[in-house]
């Protein structure tokens, strides 16, 4: 008795088109078959003359001239559409839908693109593109026909070829590819003159298509020609991300930082409503005009400041509280910023501003008097704060090694307070004059401390013990901090012989998360001298030598998250270089 409940039985149809290519297939051989036995025939009835074949040497004529044709071409092509086909089918890659594999060649693309400078971001990300379209047919219908492929308008100068171009067919392209919005300009120009570009007319043409503009130059003339006419034509409220760099490779002298403003009078208009719209503004070696009572930030959520150089602590001011005065203002990133001729402390006339929304807080490159008038500007508040030492902030190039450091130490303290540092970034090589006392020193005076990136460091013993929590707290001058999350990248440790100290540091802290990244090096216990580098060993931590893996081992064992890196691989807070974001 067959059970009702039994599963249908399922049936395997080939697609109508295989049918009808088998269907085809079986006919040619047929055709092929008859018509070589026609041949044949025809061979063997023409051994003796006939009677009425004037005309068959004409016809035989005909047939062999276009045999190639009507039978060799289509056959080859038959066969390499065929073979296409098959290995389509061989290829695991192939069988993946077309915008699965279009979003595949996107994370391909924009690994080029992330944490890498404009420039080259710009350069490689678009060979990386052209790369993908020339693997096969099928890869190139993908490419060109996926619209985010091409939002990216790249505009680069070489000014090293003879002579020097710039590339406007790849900006042309993306024009032509991109669908009708979304567009993101990128132009690293150099000093190339941008007048009379038919490219810059295509740019005027289309530019309420434009949702981001990332614009470096040497010439703040060429900076103000290429956003003028883009501002003017945007659409309202279409440009939400603007990066700007002055990049004057001329001259290594420092000099104020020039002031942008639209090059003529009657764009005004449209560049405070570009400006209005932006939600993301990034400032190299620029600032905007404040005079203007009626530009507006009120959209504005991440504002980055880098490379300025502030005429007066006036000027500072008024420039910084006019752009933290956005009421959505979350991220606020101040890079390497200078006063000139600021030498004491500042004045502090008036009460700090108010950031209610703002999550967090980047400060890198600033010397301590620039540090505390920064921070004088801002309310401290829940914010999320993170800085960025070196060790001259702490020990200045002309102290003497014999000074006393702790005026440094108290200087840059006085500078962070009120404002409870939650991340501390450690960058930079740090010199021999008593670092790691200065460091300990310092880091016990940040008791909300629960975060650390180290790279590009030496982690000696004494580093290493400078870093690690007391394991009482009878030492009443220190309110050492307990770190939660420590990343350590492209650093030297000290030791592969002996790693106790490494270990300890670790141990004494409540570790959640831990990025570990660099080597391990070997240490002369004899106390000679190493006769050279080359003497030294060192052991990638993520390698195979068998010294590291207690270590490792224990590492994977005693800390809920960890991560091991490359020996040269970074994990940075915020990455200076300016970018294609």
């Amino acid at each position: 008795m067959t059970s009702t409940n039994s599963a249908p039985e399922i049936v395997h149809r080939s697609p109508e088109s295989i049918v009808q290519w088998e269907n085809a297939g079986t006919q040619l051989e047929n055709a092929i078959t008859n018509y070589l036995s026609s041949c044949l025939q025809l061979e063997k009835d023409y051994f003796a003359p006939l009677v009425g074949t004037e005309n068959t040497q004409a016809r035989l004529d005909s047939r062999i001239e276009h045999f190639h044709t009507l039978f060799t071409q289509p056959l080859a092509q038959s066969l390499a559409s065929v073979t296409r086909t098959r290995n389509k089918l061989a290829t695991s890659i192939y069988r993946l839908p077309p915008e699965i594999l279009a979003k595949i060649f996107e994370y391909a693309v924009h690994a080029f693109i992330r944490n890498r400078h404009l420039r080259y971001a710009i350069i490689d990300s678009r060979r990386c593109l052209h790369r993908l379209l020339g693997v096969s047919s099928v890869w190139r219908e993908i490419g060109l026909a996926h619209v985010p492929l091409w939002t990216l308008v790249p505009l680069v100068c070489f000014e090293h070829s003879n002579p020097s171009r710039i590339t406007t067919q790849s900006a042309e392209l993306s024009l032509e590819r991109a669908g009708q919005s979304g567009l993101r300009l990128a132009l690293d120009a150099r000093d190339y003159p941008l007048e009379g570009l038919y490219i810059m007319d295509k740019l005027v043409e289309h530019g309420h298509r434009f949702s981001s503009v990332h614009l470096r130059t040497s010439s703040l003339y060429a900076l103000e020609y290429a956003l003028g006419p883009i501002a003017q034509m945007a659409a309202s409220e279409s440009i939400h991300e603007i990066s700007l760099c002055h990049d004057d490779y001329f001259t290594s002298l420092p000099r104020p930082t020039c002031v942008f403003a639209p090059r003529l009078p009657s764009n005004q208009a449209s560049y405070e409503r570009m400006i209005a719209s932006a939600r993301l503004l990034r400032l190299n070696n620029v600032i905007l005009r404040m005079d203007d009572v009626h530009t507006s930030f009120s959209n504005l959520v991440e504002l980055r400041i880098q490379a300025v150089r502030f005429q007066s602590e006036v000027s500072l001011k008024e420039s910084l509280r006019r752009l933290i005065s956005a009421p959505h203002l979350q991220t606020l990133d101040i890079i390497s910023v200078e006063v000139h001729a600021l030498t004491s402390a500042p004045t502090t006339d008036s009460a700090p501003f108010s950031l209610p929304n703002l999550q967090t807080l980047f400060i890198q490159g600033l010397l301590c008097n620039v540090l505390q008038l920064v921070l004088s500007i801002i309310e401290p508040g829940l914010h999320r704060t993170v800085i960025s030492v070196s060790n001259d902030m702490l020990i200045p190039p002309i102290q003497e090694p014999d000074d006393d450091i702790d005026a440094g130490i108290y200087s840059l303290q006085s500078a962070i307070h009120p404002h409870k540092v939650d991340t501390l970034v450690l960058a930079g090589y740090w010199d021999e004059r008593g670092s790691a006392g200065v460091l300990r020193s310092f880091i016990s005076k940040l008791p909300h401390l629960t975060t650390m990136y180290l790279y590009d460091q030496n982690l000696d013993r004494e580093t290493l013990a400078a870093l690690t929590r007391p394991l009482n707290d009878t030492d009443t001058h220190l309110d050492f901090p307990n770190l939660r999350r420590i990343y350590i990248s492209n650093c030297t440790i000290d030791d592969i012989g002996n790693l106790s100290a490494f270990r300890n540091m670790l141990a004494s802290h409540p570790l959640e998360e831990l990025v570990l990244g660099g080597i391990f090096r070997e240490v002369d216990l004899s106390g000679q001298e190493w006769s050279s580098s080359e003497d030294i060993e060192h052991v990638n931590i993520a390698g195979s030598d068998m010294r590291a893996a207690p270590i490792i081992n224990w590492l994977r064992e005693a800390i809920p998250s960890f991560t091991l890196l490359g020996p040269s691989q970074y994990f940075k807070f915020r990455w200076t270089e300016w970018q294609l974001w």
